[in-house]
């Protein structure tokens, strides 16, 4: 019998040891093949063993193993290559295939070989279903859970919401008794711990690995998101991996340290609670106008502006942004009182320009009117169609009319930071008001990008040029 499992092995091992060298030119579907004739071999050789065994126990125990490490390496690295924005070739039409099993997922269905804008959302939308940064790129998690499935379905067959989870490729090999039958071991710079230290306005991790290594990653903030996102990003850890290892109570220090800069935590209650005053007493005054028949429509729409700046107060309150809170507030208890004098004006509807200024994930808007008269909001958006649709919304008009009178401008920014991985840069615009703003450009060109840049963030390619920062 020993000699028996003795063959066994070895031919095993054999099998692994034969199998021809990983080349980057291999195609995906080649190397899949290649892990599965492996696997059935194994199994093959598994059950031949289990069948010359018969009754005889405390011979063998099986463990569950996955595809060799160099090979799913090799695939998934390929994988990358290869599926890339722009790109017409075989690999993505397997992406499709899998991401059309699910409608949620990919609405459109199309499998043409072709990664364009709808393969881009739906990858998006596979990466937020597993917890990963929904960019749109086939980064190392991503390609990694890709293969997965790929491993499990070589033919491409996938059974009904094979998308709701993540599949388990696993196969039953030998094992001489008592041998362990633990996990293999996680590679050696899988991460250990992360260090948290905020510098600058920045925050600082140091990632320490298993191997002893360590690497410096910078945030722009310690939302754990942000964290997250930025060190899966800047290593070849997994979201997974860094959320395991993240230790909650670094973020909350980390988070104390930040809520105790700028603004007092009092002083911006006392905006607040002024706005709020302020609100209550044009409120009561246009109640009262009406009643008396007054004109009102103008110090309404101001009013309704000031309650929308008083939200958006309360909420950097909560968030601990005093001083962001504070001039918030003081903008909407401003407004409040704008719209206690317009009472009995009346306003004109004809626009003479609209100045949407963007800055981070909102714009700034001011409406200037023919009749001198102006508005000011915010809006949550930072993509000009978007910010068109909303401001459009706000000022009860057709978007068409927006467009023809509305200039977009950028905020002052302090630097733009650039990382460039696989034909794809990862871009941060950090503004003066430590706000940022963050967008994926699939170029790799230093001067396609600045000139990209330059277009998207209406700026001149030299002003570019004098903040940006490749990484």
């Amino acid at each position: 019998m020993q000699k028996i499992l003795s063959t066994v092995v070895m031919v095993g091992v054999a099998l692994v040891l034969i199998a021809p060298p990983v080349h980057a030119e291999t195609d995906m579907a080649s190397l899949v093949a290649r892990m599965q004739a492996i696997i059935t071999q194994m199994q093959e050789l598994q059950a031949e063993f289990t069948a010359l065994s018969g009754q005889v126990t405390g011979v063998v125990t099986t463990q569950t193993a996955a595809p060799t490490g160099a090979v799913l390496g090799a695939a998934t690295s390929l994988l990358q290559e290869e599926a890339v924005y722009g790109k017409t070739n075989d690999a993505i039409t397997r992406i499709q295939q899998l991401l059309a099993t699910d409608p949620l997922i990919y609405a459109d269905g199309t499998v043409s070989g072709f990664y364009g804008p709808k393969t881009e959302a739906a990858l998006k939308n596979l990466q937020s279903r597993f917890g990963m940064n929904p960019v749109g790129v086939v980064g190392p998690e991503t390609s990694a859970l890709l293969m997965e499935y790929f491993t499990a379905y070589p033919d491409g067959v996938y059974p009904a919401g094979v998308l709701k989870s993540r599949p388990s490729v696993t196969t039953a090999l030998p094992v001489v008794a008592g041998a362990s039958t633990s996990n293999p071991p996680v590679a050696n710079n899988r991460a250990r711990a992360f260090d948290i230290r905020e510098r600058d306005d920045e925050y600082h991790i140091t990632v320490r690995f298993t191997d002893g290594s360590s690497k410096l990653v910078i945030a722009a903030d310690n939302d754990e998101d942000t964290l997250v996102d930025t060190i899966v990003r800047r290593t070849d850890l997994t979201r997974a991996e860094v959320l395991a290892v993240l230790d909650a109570d670094d973020i909350d220090e980390s988070s104390s340290r930040s809520s105790s800069r700028g603004g007092d935590e009092d002083d911006a209650k006392d905006a607040i609670d002024d706005a709020e005053d302020a609100i209550d007493d044009a409120d009561d005054a246009i109640d009262e106008a009406k009643d008396d028949d007054e004109e009102t429509d103008y110090a309404e729409d101001l009013l309704e502006q000031a309650k929308d700046l008083l939200e958006e107060a309360e909420e950097a309150f909560d968030d601990e942004d005093y001083d962001e809170a504070i001039a918030l507030a003081k903008e909407a208890e401003e407004k409040a009182d704008d719209a206690e004098d317009a009472i009995g004006d009346e306003r004109s509807d004809a626009i003479d320009r609209i100045t949407a200024t963007i800055s981070g994930d909102s714009a700034r808007i001011e409406v200037e009117y023919d009749d001198g008269e102006d508005d000011s909001f915010t809006v949550n958006e930072s993509d000009e169609n978007d910010i068109i649709e909303a401001v459009a919304d706000k000022l009860d008009i057709s978007e068409s009319d927006v467009e023809d009178e509305i200039r977009f401008e950028t905020a002052d920014i302090d630097r733009i930071e650039v990382e460039v991985s696989s034909g794809v840069s990862f871009v941060t615009v950090r503004f003066e008001d430590r706000s940022t703003r963050t967008f994926t450009i699939f170029e790799d060109d230093e001067e396609e990008l600045i000139e990209k840049l330059a277009e998207r963030l209406n700026m001149d390619e030299d002003d570019v040029e004098d903040v940006i920062k490749f990484d």
